[in-house]
């Protein structure tokens, strides 16, 4: 159950991250132009 607990928990910062790097460069990209 605690590597279940984990897992989700490391998923969960992995889109987390994805998403606000995604957000950041579309912000920069859009700032550029």
């Amino acid at each position: 159950m605690l590597h279940y607990f984990f897992t989700t928990l490391m998923v969960v910062v992995f889109v987390a991250v994805v998403w606000f790097a995604a957000f950041v460069l579309l912000r920069l990209y859009r700032g550029q132009n």
